[in-house]
């Protein structure tokens, strides 16, 4: 653009010297050709996927100074940007570094730098074997010094959370010590072996890197290793193999430069794990030389130089044929007061096996009796044999005790671990019954001192509950009368919190059959006796005895629904000391702002026409970053305080935006056949024309609007179409919102979409009425497959993963779960509310299949044979009754590919046949050549047919 200005310029200054007429003409044509210059911008296609970059593992150090930005590239390599806060404009640019981490301490920044892109993508070509790879190097960047220190063969880096000078890396894991010989003298009669160490290490090399001396040390054969949470204290362990036949291992802790062995043993040391503070570390060992091992846990007092055995081989805690989990990982209490490790099924040796291939039957036994299904239970066959049960160890007891009795609960923790007392959830009750309704569990507390359990409620609905820190009251959410309670545990007082409360507290949006739940979420007060609970509009504080009620905002005056914003990542409750924060959405204009509590109310601090996300405070400081984004403003990184004044923008991610014809999105509302108020979006490209006529893409995906803000890059689909990319080629995109009947969904659907298609044409002149195309994916698809059944009005669709016969997906699967598809017909998404056998009428009357002979609208389908979500015989069914009735239409499986398409190579295929096909019908380009021939089997992988 600097050269475009100096051509005006120069052009300027010449016609000042010019009169007449003769000026007229030459100013009129220069404007002419300068404005057709400014409107001649690029189509996003296929080369914009690889210019466009994300923002993403952003972080701000401790004090504020310092802040990590990686910009994500699509295929190609990634870029780490530093910034320092005493000059933003000039931050430091890493390419390819990863899992940045900052220095406690400002001092530096740590990173991996991963390999080159083109380099791995030569080596994939070449087919060389992953294991020859080059191996990724650890770095540091010493921001005082300017100087980067980087360590080849790397495998991780490693830094103290909080302080601490060392710096440790794991490097090269092939790494072998040689193995020395003696030398003997030849004998002419006879060849001499020469004599082999006996002695061999094993592991790799653990580099310890000092940040203030900047020397370094490695230490070879390590195994294992931990660095403590400040950074004071590591530990690793050196193993060996003796005559290729026996292990033995030493475990060594470093404080202050002290190096101590603590443990030592023939056989293994493994998982090693620091309590917050450092002065403790637990570890597993076994003694078995086979390879089938045993582990004993134990921990490691550094302030007594005391070893404690936890749990043994032989421990009476737990039946004999159960013993300490090998791959479980252990993890402490935040105050140290406790150890949490699992326990599961001991390892055995496998019989022998006697019987040849042939003569071995497989065989998957589904019973009646069972509480899941056979492919459920296949999914977590390996999980379920480990048979795994939680258990934790207090320090000041030496106790363990079991939290559960089985392996199908599910244990909640607090944040951090500090409480003695536990949320306990049990579905087993309920799995079969979960089959076909909504999920249930028993909700219990237990008691971490005792393993003690006391069921709170039966047969709770699948939201979340709440205990408090000192596990004395109980909160959950009542469907009967959608309100919030408290329970007072030791008493057994049950309160009703919210009903005399003049606000709502359930889902507003709730249209499928199933039990209504809740709007917001709770969180627990610092003072131990309130709680603050999300309405759909206003935050509430409330006693838990209920009698006092406080309500901080005024949401529901002004239309605006308020959230928690959790700035202050140590806090376990709300501290209104250190400030509480929240961010407001506006139903209505779809803005989001920023307040904070002050006093007996809240304060506004900033509102934006954008999405905010990624807020992130520096834990010493005011200093906050976050993000925003609406459709025109990529999600680039901001730097501002805890006011929220003056935000500074420190990324430019996407710079190369202003050259494409990029576009708008507005809301647009209707009337729906029914008299209802709907809302949708609809996107419009940037050099749009109200004189010319414009072809209409509708996508839908129930309810939308709230997404307008949403920044859509140039990338490639795994399902969807995106309205950038669409709008940029000369299309319009039309998005409405859907809301739902139980037992019509696709009336539904008609209702909303046909409504709105009907309000834009009447009210719009530049739509072009004969170029309308439909698209969707899962829900969506079926929608669309759904649609084209009960309106000709659309000249193409597009559905992907669509089920066509809600008959046979009734009593099919979800193979990716392993779940029967029974509950998404009567309670679920599909929102039938009624079994096959109680209402046939509307499976029938809502499942495209039955109503193909009415379709006039020509259909491309993607349904892959790896869906584990909507089995691909679905889009089968579709398109085999389709093909049989004559009519146009295609099917795209991607082999082994999923629900949406994960393989990248895939996702690029994909987005050039969509565009293709919406092209040809819509924008009357060329019919590319597999949607006139098709693509025969023959030339499978080796002719695209574009």
């Amino acid at each position: 653009m600097e050269f475009y200005f100096t051509i005006i310029e120069v052009i300027v200054h010449s016609l000042y010297y010019i009169r007449g007429m003769r000026t007229l003409i030459i100013l009129l044509t220069f404007f002419y050709i300068s404005n057709s210059f400014a409107q001649d911008k690029l189509k996003i296609d296929v080369d914009a996927y690889y210019k466009w970059k994300s923002i993403t593992d952003n972080s701000i150090s401790s004090n504020g100074n310092i802040i990590l930005s990686k910009q994500v590239s699509y295929r190609g390599n990634d870029t780490l940007f530093i910034f320092q806060k005493s000059d933003l404009t000039n931050p430091t640019i890493l390419a390819r570094a990863d899992k940045a981490a900052i220095d406690y301490k400002e001092r530096f920044v740590s990173y991996m730098i991963n390999n080159d892109y083109d380099s791995i993508r030569k080596l994939k070509l070449e087919d060389v074997n992953k294991k020859k790879w080059p191996i990724d190097t650890a770095a540091v960047l010493f921001l005082s010094k300017d100087t980067i220190v980087k360590f080849s063969k790397s495998k991780n880096i490693k830094i103290g959370e909080e302080g601490g000078d060392w710096i440790l890396m794991n490097r090269d894991d092939s790494f072998e010590i040689k193995k020395s010989e003696e030398k003997v003298k030849k004998c002419f009669f006879k060849k001499v072996e020469p004599i082999k160490n006996p002695i061999k290490q094993k592991g790799s090399i653990l580099t310890i890197l000092n940040a203030e001396t900047l020397t370094s040390q490695n230490v070879e054969g390590v195994t294992s290793f931990d660095l403590s949470h400040f950074g004071n204290v590591y530990c690793y362990i050196n193993s060996f193999t003796h005559n290729d036949t026996i292990d033995s291992a030493i475990m060594y802790v470093v404080d202050k430069n002290k190096t101590t062995q603590i443990f030592s043993l023939q056989g293994e040391i493994i998982d090693p794990t620091f309590n917050r503070e450092g002065t403790v570390v637990a570890f597993k060992s076994s003694s078995d030389t086979g390879e089938i091992k045993i582990h004993n846990l134990y921990s490691y007092n550094l302030l007594n130089s005391s070893l404690t055995l936890i749990a043994d081989t032989i421990s009476d805690l737990f039946p004999v044929y159960q013993s300490i989990d090998a791959s479980s990982n252990l993890s402490f209490a935040r105050d140290g007061s406790k150890l949490f490790y699992k326990v599961g099924m001991k390892p055995m040796k496998e019989a022998k096996d006697t019987l040849t291939a042939d003569e071995k039957y497989k065989l998957d036994l589904w019973s009646w009796t069972d509480g899941q299904l056979q492919p459920q239970q296949l999914l977590t066959a390996k999980k379920d044999a480990k048979g795994l049960r939680e258990f934790v160890y207090h320090f000041d007891e030496n106790k363990s005790v079991a939290l559960v009795d089985t392996a199908s609960v599910d244990v909640s923790l607090d944040r951090f671990k500090n409480s003695n007392y536990a949320l306990i959830r049990d579905q087993e009750p309920y799995l079969k019954e979960m089959t076909w309704d909504f999920w249930y569990f028993n909700v219990y507390r237990v008691n971490l001192k005792n393993g003690v359990k006391e069921l709170l409620y039966k047969k709770y609905h699948g939201w979340d509950t709440y205990l408090s820190k000192d596990g004395d009251y109980f909160c959950f959410f009542e469907p009967a009368d959608s309100c919030w309670y408290s329970k007072n545990i030791e008493t057994t007082k049950v309160v009703n919190l919210t009903k005399s409360i003049d606000d709502i507290f359930y889902n507003r949006n709730h249209d499928v059959a199933q039990k209504i739940g809740p709007d917001g979420y709770i969180k627990w007060v610092d003072d131990g006796k309130s709680i603050m609970i999300e309405s759909q509009y206003d935050i509430w504080m409330i006693t838990l005895d209920g009698i006092s009620k406080k309500r901080f905002t005024k949401g529901k005056e002004n239309n605006l629904r308020f959230r928690f914003e959790d700035l202050n990542k140590e806090a376990t409750a709300i501290s209104f000391t250190s400030g509480v924060f929240m961010k407001a959405f506006n139903y209505k204009t779809k803005e989001e702002s920023i307040y904070r509590i002050a006093g007996d109310s809240s304060v506004q601090l900033l509102t934006m026409d954008s999405k905010i996300l990624d807020i992130d405070k520096a834990k010493n400081s005011e200093d906050v970053i976050f993000q925003y984004m609406n459709f025109q403003k990529s999600p680039d990184l901001h730097l501002t305080k805890t006011d929220f004044n003056n935000p500074i923008q420190i990324t430019n991610s996407n710079p190369q935006q202003e050259n494409y014809n990029w576009g708008t999105v507005e809301m647009v509302h209707w009337k729906d056949y029914q008299g209802a108020n709907v809302t949708g979006l609809l996107y419009k490209p940037e050099d749009f024309d109200s004189t010319k006529k414009y072809p209409m893409i509708v996508y839908f995906y129930e309810r939308y609007s709230d997404n307008i803000h949403y920044y859509y890059k140039p990338k490639v689909t795994a399902s969807i179409i995106y309205a950038t990319e669409y709008i940029s080629n000369g299309y319009l995109v039309f998005i409405p919102d859907i809301s739902y009947k139980i037992g019509k969904p696709a009336q539904s659907a008609y209702n909303s979409i046909m409504s709105g298609t009907d309000q834009l044409l009447k009210s719009h002149s530049f739509i072009d009425s004969t170029k309308l195309g439909l698209q969707g994916q899962s829900w969506g698809g079926y929608q669309t497959a759904q649609l084209i059944t009960m309106t000709t009005r659309f000249k193409c669709g597009m559905a992907g993963a669509p089920v066509s016969n809600m008959f046979s997906a009734y009593g099919g699967m979800r193979w990716g779960s392993g779940l029967s598809r029974t509950f998404q017909y009567e309670t679920g998404q599909s929102r039938i509310g009624a079994t096959i056998w109680e209402s046939p009428e509307l499976y029938i009357e809502n499942s495209p299949l039955f109503h193909l002979p009415k379709v006039e609208t020509p259909l491309l389908i993607m349904h892959n044979d790896g869906d584990g979500a909507v089995p691909w015989y679905q889009g089968v069914e579709m398109f085999n009754g389709l093909r049989r009735l004559n009519k146009p239409v295609w099917l795209l499986n991607y082999n082994g590919d999923e629900h949406n398409l994960m393989k990248d190579a895939n996702r690029m295929d994909l987005s050039i046949r969509m565009r293709q096909f919406f092209d040809y019908y819509l924008l009357d380009e060329k019919l590319p050549e597999w949607m006139e021939k098709g693509l025969p089997a023959i030339d499978k992988g080796k002719h695209n047919a574009y």
